[in-house]
Order: structure tokens, then C-alpha cells, then sequence
């Protein structure tokens, strides 16, 4: 009898080897960990990505809506996108596991393309002193501006969900305000 469970407990104990190898095998713990911190730190360059734009849409909101006071000092307008540009080529955002999310993210792109253009087509007629041209770009613009502030506020309440690495944005140096900066 104590040959059946010494051979019992052989039996189960390299049967349970053989299921916790397989285990790590299949599941790869370690590289679950290493996919979801890449995750979140992807998410937290898209949120400090938006949070510079948002800030600079309220901005130009601003200077916008005075039709009098935009100066060249203002200049260049425009909002930033290379967080954005990176992570799309490297399929991230198609493979988002939130599909709204990676809606409103294509949403908050094709706004900020639209945005970007028109903001740079009010420069140039600011520059030029084309006229009445000026006022009718810049309302357009601050209508641009404001659609995609609505759309930048959607984005940043459902990454303030997602557990993200934050990063710092004035550290990032984006800011058209800072002296020696590219925007």
C-alpha cells in the first residue's frame, strides 16, 4: 500500500510540474506585465499629447474670439500630433481593445488636421493683410478650435480612467511660448 501512494504523489507531483510549465508557457506572465506597461505608456504620451492641445485650444479660442487683438506673436498656431503620428504607424491605435476610445482618437485627429489647416490658412492671410478674409478665417478657425476642444475633453475623460504613465508636458518642451521650442 505505501508503494500505491509513493507512486501516487510521483504521479502528481510531476503532473503538476508539467501543468505550471505549461502554464508559463502558454500565458507568458512576464510578457503580459511588459505589453501592458507599453500600453499604458503609449496612453500616457496620447493624454499628454491632448492635454498640450487642449490647453492650446482654450488659447486660441481666446485670442480668436477677439478679432482685434491676434497679434503675430501668436503665431505659429497650431496643435501637435507626433505622439499621435507614431503610434498610428506602429498600429497601436487600430489595435486599441476600446474601440470608442480608438474612435474618439481618430475623431481628435481628423479634428486636428482640419484644425491645423485652417489655423495656418488665418496665419498667412494675417500675414498677407488680406482684409475681410482675415476675420472670416479666424471665425472659422475659433469654430474649428472649439469642435475640437469638445472632442480633446472627450478624449482626456476616458484616458483619465485608463491607468497610464503621465508624463510631465512641460517637460516635453511643445509649448510655442517657450523660446527655442518647435511647435
Amino acid at each position: 500500500m505505501s508503494e500505491f501512494w509513493i507512486n501516487f504523489c510521483a504521479n502528481l507531483a510531476s503532473d503538476a510540474l508539467l501543468a505550471i510549465a505549461i502554464y508559463f508557457i502558454v500565458t507568458q506572465p512576464s510578457e503580459e506585465r511588459k505589453s501592458e506597461a507599453r500600453r499604458n505608456r503609449a496612453l500616457g504620451l496620447l493624454k499628454s499629447e491632448a492635454e498640450i492641445n487642449h490647453r492650446r485650444a482654450i488659447s486660441y479660442v481666446t485670442e480668436l474670439s477677439r478679432h482685434n487683438t491676434v497679434t503675430t506673436d501668436s503665431f505659429p498656431m497650431g496643435f501637435t500630433r507626433g505622439a499621435w503620428n507614431a503610434l498610428r504607424e506602429s498600429g497601436f491605435i487600430a489595435g486599441l481593445d476600446d474601440p470608442m476610445l480608438a474612435y474618439d482618437l481618430f475623431r481628435m485627429n481628423e479634428l486636428g488636421l482640419v484644425t491645423n489647416k485652417n489655423l495656418r490658412r488665418f496665419e498667412l492671410a494675417h500675414l498677407e493683410e488680406t482684409g475681410g478674409k482675415v476675420s472670416e478665417l479666424g471665425k472659422l478657425g475659433c469654430q474649428n478650435c472649439e469642435c475640437y476642444l469638445s472632442v480633446l475633453e472627450v478624449v482626456l475623460r476616458k484616458l483619465q480612467v485608463v491607468e497610464s504613465v503621465q508624463l510631465d508636458p512641460q517637460d516635453l518642451c511643445y509649448e510655442p511660448e517657450q523660446k527655442g521650442c518647435a511647435a
